[in-house]
């Protein structure tokens, strides 16, 4: 490889500036257009690497929404389930309910904790309480009774069980006997009490 300068062809005599030519065997020129060459295909490659990798990277993080809104599903399904552990509703109403009020409630973290709530910041437990304690809802609850007609033993009062009872005490004894009397002397017209025979 060689240097020169020389002056431009059209350069004025005032303003001659020099260039300088580079004299280049075959071989040094080829070695130059390796070069050229091989640094375009690592530019090439690192083009390519970068596209791959941000590539990666949504995939990645698209794969991580999905996660992340899946579980957050799945709590807030868990706090309703659990919510409704226990209360006495009708079979099966577990599942509509819960489909029926998720949307109402949100998962939001805090301190690095995920916590469920309703939208307007009210507990799951004391809503879900709420909710099935309205009219709106009476109908996925049980029945306080279990209705029906009343039987013979579930009819009896307190005072016809406790006639039936033998005595215990001599005071018993005596108001037991006064009881009978006034049942057997209740067809009669004489009036009922002390001096009668």
């Amino acid at each position: 490889m060689s240097f020169s300068q020389t002056p431009p062809d059209d350069a004025d005599d005032g303003d001659r500036a020099t260039v300088e030519q580079v004299t280049l065997t075959r071989k040094e020129y080829e070695l130059l257009k390796t070069d050229a060459s091989s640094a375009r295909e690592v530019e090439d490659a690192r083009v390519n690497q970068e596209e791959s990798l941000l590539k990666e990277i949504e995939v990645r993080e698209t794969k991580f929404a999905t996660l992340e809104k899946r579980f957050r599903e799945t709590l807030r399904e868990r706090e309703l389930a659990t919510a409704l552990a226990g209360k006495p509703i009708v079979p099966g109403a577990a599942t509509q309910l819960i489909k029926l009020w998720r949307d109402d409630f949100e998962v939001y973290e805090e301190r690095g904790e995920y916590r469920v709530s309703l939208n307007d910041g009210r507990n799951v437990a004391k809503t879900v309480a709420d909710r099935l304690a309205s009219p709106e809802f009476a109908h996925f609850c049980l029945p306080a009774s279990r209705g029906g007609s009343p039987t013979a033993d579930s009819t009896k009062t307190v005072s016809s069980t406790t006639v039936n009872a033998s005595p215990k005490t001599l005071g018993e004894t005596i108001v037991a006997q006064w009881r009978d009397l006034a049942v057997r002397s209740k067809d009669s017209t004489r009036p009922f009490g002390l001096g009668r025979r």
